[in-house]
């Protein structure tokens, strides 16, 4: 009697197969996924219409200009609580500019230290007060 051999299977053969097939279809969904869908078509959208609007000018009249030294005077009897019928001010100016002012500019209206720290004396020397 005639032994029987168990046939052989090509496992491997299959198992490669199957791998193989299994790279190409993903291999197709990875590059249908690039070209198509990663590139969607955008539409430009076009300009809606505006509707235009008219602008009307309003003219208010103008409101009438307050001179600066009233101002001050107001501020000045609102802060000391002065009459402003009894009392009369002068404002004279003191100093205009960014830089060190002299000391003989100052002198006259007796600022605190800590508002003017220091100043130049007559040649141009700078004194602490």
């Amino acid at each position: 009697m005639e032994e029987v051999k168990p046939q052989k299977t090509n496992w491997w053969k299959i198992g490669f197969l199957v791998l193989f097939a299994l790279l190409i279809i993903g291999a197709n969904i990875f590059a249908w996924y690039f070209f198509f869908k990663g590139k969607e078509q955008t539409l430009t959208p076009s300009p809606t219409p505006q509707p235009i609007e008219t602008v009307i000018p309003i003219l208010s009249s103008p409101t009438p200009k307050i001179d600066d030294e009233s101002l001050i005077k107001e501020a000045i009897f609102k802060l000391t609580g002065l009459d402003a019928t009894k009392a009369e001010v002068t404002i004279n100016g003191v100093y205009a500019g960014q830089a060190t002012p002299k000391c003989s500019e100052i002198a006259p209206y007796n600022f605190p230290k800590d508002m003017v720290p220091e100043c130049l004396d007559a040649a141009n020397k700078l004194i602490k007060r």
